[in-house]
């Protein structure tokens, strides 16, 4: 269900991704916003505030999450599927296995940074990912097309995540070509 926009709906999507976050595996892939950047989103949560997404103001979506455990297994495809009705059209992803499950909703790689341990999660553990790149993934910028069946790999590889985010945002503007 989707939240009133504001800082109450805020608090209450923190806390919930937060507390999800807490026990999962994978949680270092999850951006978790902070309260003030999320008052400005379109947040949704399941009824029992178990697993969500953001949108941010400019389409982004950010902080899709399910707590490990919970009944709502693979719900990740069904909350990304809503997120692009809800107007989502990017997001950005570590290059484990989250861009397989974008691109099978239409969501095409254009750009790519390479790992940079300066840049990496607080709490990201290079043992839980070593299956991909050794633990040190790219980042990996996509947009949505629906017409897009392509893998999930690809996207052309820039210095600086600014870059990568410009080539991302003229992909948006040219319909998946940046």
């Amino acid at each position: 269900q989707g939240l009133p926009i504001g800082k109450e709906s805020a608090q209450q999507f923190h806390q919930a991704i937060t507390e999800a976050m807490r026990t999962s595996d994978f949680s270092a892939q999850v951006s978790i916003k902070s309260v003030d950047d999320l008052a400005e989103a379109r947040l949704f949560l399941t009824k029992d505030r178990q697993a969500g997404f953001a949108i941010m103001p400019d389409g982004d979506i950010v902080s899709v999450f399910n707590a490990k455990g919970s009944k709502h297994k693979h719900v990740s495809y069904a909350l990304v599927q809503l997120a692009v009705e809800q107007g989502g059209k990017r997001l950005d992803a570590f290059d484990t296995f989250l861009p397989g499950i974008y691109s099978a909703l239409g969501f095409k790689p254009v750009a790519r940074v390479r790992w940079r341990v300066e840049f990496a999660p607080p709490n990201w553990n290079k043992e839980t990912y070593t299956k991909f790149n050794h633990g040190e993934p790219d980042v990996v910028l996509m947009v949505h097309d629906p017409t897009y069946m392509g893998p999930h790999t690809g996207g052309t590889l820039y210095e600086t995540y600014e870059e990568a985010a410009a080539a991302q945002a003229r992909a948006l503007e040219h319909k998946g070509t940046p």
